[in-house]
């Protein structure tokens, strides 16, 4: 039941993805044009500029998309089908998650699909591989395989983090009675204010207490920042998960 539930999420979510989709591939191949014939500046410009503009529409796109879906599915009118499935709270918030996630992947893939499309020539890709050779050689090898994964986790599971800091806030602004938009977003502000507050006091904690150490491993400093980060992200995460489930069980208040 859980599959079918998230491959309706996802379907739900990504086909009114898709005309923003075909809108970025025609831009891009508009603005591949326009810089291949050299058209003119005035033209050139202003479909660049479309394209520039749509890069960034495209991914807050992905997020109100999400959002909506979010809201829709289980503290609206929609709501009062999604709680009967036989599925546990857990796991319509967990198929949420997945859905959001995927798409996140999704939309990024399709902004860098779309920008090799548009600028990619071969001095542009002569200097991508020497920047990854770079990377390589001054970073991986300096850190460490370990600490590059390190970092990557402590990506994912900080946007993991802010997904769940988002449902908590919607969460908790549909429990009064009114105004539930309002006091969804304020409570989303709220939310990402104090945790990015609380954040910023433990990372410097971390930071002057490295330094005090007189330690000076360029590894050791970036295991302990983004272990740290890491940790803090999954805590946060499972402390919001466990909030926002408690709402849907004892103070579920749909519209």
């Amino acid at each position: 039941m859980f599959l079918k539930l998230f491959k309706y999420d996802f379907r739900a979510v990504f086909f009114k993805f898709v005309p923003m989709m075909l809108v970025m591939i025609i831009l891009a191949i508009l603005a591949r044009i326009t810089i291949s014939f050299k058209m003119m500046e005035m033209v050139s410009a202003m479909i660049n500029g479309f394209f520039v503009f749509g890069c960034f529409i495209s991914i807050l796109y992905v997020i109100i998309l999400c959002v909506m879906r979010y809201v829709q599915s289980l503290f609206k009118v929609q709501g009062y089908l999604t709680h009967t499935l036989p599925v546990s709270k857990e796991k319509l918030l967990l198929s949420q998650l997945l859905v959001d996630l995927i798409m996140a992947v999704i939309a990024t893939v399709l902004v860098v699909v779309c920008l090799i499309i548009a600028y990619l020539e071969k001095s542009v890709l002569e200097g991508i591989k020497y920047l990854l050779d770079s990377l390589f050689k001054n970073v991986v090898i300096e850190i460490g395989v370990g600490s590059v994964v390190l970092v990557i986790l402590t990506v994912i599971f900080s946007a993991v983090q802010w997904i769940f800091v988002i449902f908590l806030g919607i969460a908790l602004g549909h429990i009064p009675p009114k105004n539930r938009a309002v006091f969804s977003i304020l409570f989303c502000i709220a939310l990402n204010y104090a945790i990015n507050f609380a954040s910023s006091i433990l990372m410097s904690i971390i930071n002057m207490t490295y330094k005090n150490a007189n330690v000076i491993s360029t590894q050791g400093w970036v295991n302990s920042i983004f272990g740290t980060a890491l940790g803090f992200s999954i805590v946060v995460s499972i402390v919001c998960y466990f909030l926002i489930v408690y709402i849907m069980k004892k103070h579920l208040n749909l519209e």
